[in-house]
């Protein structure tokens, strides 16, 4: 229990160092918990019409294969084109823009050089705590 107590307070440290917290009412921004980066404008949009678009989307499926049966059941369903944390662009140090999940993997593989190569740190310590990664450096 003392762990776990301790597990939370780094975290709530961590959150209120980076000005991430997501559950902070005076700071109302959409975060993902996983990186704390901010949503863009473009994916609130995506997030706000999600629900509405997915019933229209379900209407229609059922519309034209079932009740119609203009479309075969079994023809091709196309993929939702809504944005999301993962496919989110962001731009690194070099301007150059990747999404979060290219982010992420840099930052791993960075770790795990600094790791092999110099002997600096033991890759089991770096792998216990949450690696965060400044997209700015």
């Amino acid at each position: 229990m003392k762990k776990d107590e301790q597990a939370v307070q780094d975290i709530l440290s961590c959150l209120t160092e980076f000005e991430a917290d997501p559950f902070d009412e005076s700071n109302p921004q959409l975060r993902s918990l996983q990186s704390g980066l901010v949503a863009s404008n473009g994916l609130i949009k995506d997030f706000k019409t999600a629900l509405e678009d997915g019933r229209k989307q379900a209407e229609t499926l059922l519309q034209e294969r079932v009740f119609t049966k203009t479309k075969q059941l079994t023809e091709t369903i196309h993929k939702n084109k809504k944005r999301n944390f993962t496919s989110e662009q962001i731009r690194s140090a070099s301007g150059t823009p990747m999404t979060v999940a290219n982010m992420e993997k840099s930052g791993l593989a960075a770790l795990l050089d600094l790791a092999d190569g110099s002997g600096a740190i033991k890759l089991e310590s770096a792998l216990e705590r949450r690696v965060t990664i400044d997209v700015r450096c």
